[in-house]
């Protein structure tokens, strides 16, 4: 080889080598890539792919809006322009309507410092929020919740209730302010059974607040009138005595004993009678569906509702009269068997999707059921259910379920619990959330 090839044959060399690391490069670029976009891609459909869906036969759809961990209750204020989302680790969140829909507020509406870590471990901790029944005027928000009083897996559960007023800061932010704890039951409570749903409501034309405690594991207590567990109660807004003549004068907050675990209380605003719906979970079996009228809002009424539970399997079978309503109806209008648990009742407008209107003798609802705890498969519960009630005057109630929302296929293998329910009374969307998932989904009608 002469000393003028010399310098080609490394051009030559260096061309090759230049060459074979581009390709390389080009491949690793290609392998790249696909391998990323084929994540994507199998990312995109495990997200797309919901663990709720639509019932067959029924004209709505479905969709995920929001995370909320732990999510307990929802409810709208009256403009609609608020939905407050109250988490069982203590927290309310405000979702503000915009444009874009419900768009959740950077800080909470309001923490509790005093609550526990929520679930698991415990079920304990911030269950609902409520309105106040003048809540366009006072701005009273309530925040129903159980608490240890002190430190350690030794300190009692305390059953309690704070109020907060509603406001708006400068920069539109809603929060909630004065924080002022009104209430505390006399006994200690227990973890799962616990102070649980509420509802605002008039008594002489003053705000008052009525409410559950639920007592499951000793059951002769929720027959006793002087102890504030496995009871609906009633309180003004400061939390002090209510207004009018009670049914046990001993113990004037009390309106019904013989309460288990009522999770769900929704009083029915299509029934002249004012009656309330209320979901109160049984043993393994024989959850009741409850209608009656709980409280008398003249504060003239004040016939004893014994609601029957005691301890005993056969208290849950037993017959409960209303001796508040028209004709004495029978007040348990539906038993599940084996336990399903209707954590949520709101009442349902109508008027879309094929469905009649609520009126003054028939009405809708829609309830949550949360299924036995941890459940996967096939097993009853896990859906979101609507009720159809009949409530003509003088007669004796009835009600019918049919399914609006089911766990989908991937669903039913995997841990989820519907629990809290709000409802658009404009548009007929319903939102629920899964406390497992921390999420909250849409159902709207599609026509």
């Amino acid at each position: 080889m002469s000393d003028s090839d010399a310098p080609a044959s490394s051009t030559q060399m260096n061309n090759r080598v230049f060459w074979v690391v581009a390709i390389l490069l080009v491949l690793g670029l290609i392998w790249v890539f696909v391998t990323r976009d084929s994540e994507q891609e199998a990312n995109e459909q495990a997200v797309g792919e919901a663990t709720y869906q639509i019932a067959e036969g029924k004209a709505f759809s479905l969709e995920q809006v929001a995370e909320v961990p732990q999510a307990t209750r929802m409810v709208f204020t009256p403009n609609r322009e608020t939905l407050l989302v109250s988490s069982l680790t203590g927290e309310v969140h405000a979702f503000q309507r915009t444009d874009e829909g419900l768009t959740k507020q950077a800080t909470p509406f309001v923490s509790l410092s005093e609550t526990i870590p929520g679930f698991p471990p415990e079920e304990s901790g911030l269950t609902s929020v409520v309105l106040g029944v003048d809540f366009e005027q006072s701005g009273d928000v309530f925040l129903l919740y159980q608490a240890r009083e002190g430190e350690g897996d030794e300190a009692p559960f305390k059953n309690r209730i704070a109020r907060v007023t509603f406001a708006t800061t400068e920069s539109g932010d809603v929060v909630g302010e004065n924080l002022t704890q009104i209430f505390e039951a006399n006994v200690d409570g227990q973890p799962s059974h616990q102070i649980q749903g509420g509802v605002g409501v008039l008594v002489r034309n003053e705000p008052h607040l009525l409410f559950n405690i639920g007592e499951g594991f000793e059951g002769e207590r929720a027959q006793n009138a002087l102890e504030e567990a496995g009871k609906v109660l009633l309180i003004q807004r400061d939390g002090s005595e209510p207004l009018g003549i009670r049914p046990w004068r001993q113990s004037p907050v009390v309106q019904a004993v013989g309460l288990r675990n009522a999770y769900a209380i929704a009083q029915n605003p299509y029934d002249p009678e004012g009656r309330f719906l209320i979901g109160d979970t049984g043993t393994s079996a024989n959850d009741r569906l409850l209608y009656a009228k709980v409280h008398d809002s003249t504060g003239l009424r004040h016939d004893p509702l014994n609601l029957a539970w005691d301890g005993s399997e056969e208290s849950l079978l037993a017959s409960v009269v209303d001796g508040k309503s028209a004709g004495t109806p029978e007040v348990v209008l539906h038993r599940w068997d084996p336990t399903e648990t209707a954590t949520d009742i709101a009442f349902y407008p109508g008027g879309v999707a094929g469905l009649p209107v609520s009126d003054e003798t028939e009405s809708l609802a829609v309830l949550t059921m949360f299924g036995k705890t941890g459940q996967t498969g096939e097993l009853p519960g896990r859906t979101v259910q609507l009720a159809r009630l009949s409530h003509e005057a003088g007669q004796q109630p009835a009600v019918t379920f049919e399914t609006l929302v089911e766990r989908s296929g991937r669903g039913r293998d995997e841990v989820g619990h519907p629990v809290a329910l709000a409802v658009d009374s404009e548009t007929g969307d319903i939102y629920f959330s899964d406390i497992m998932e921390g999420r909250i989904y849409k159902v709207s009608p599609t026509n």
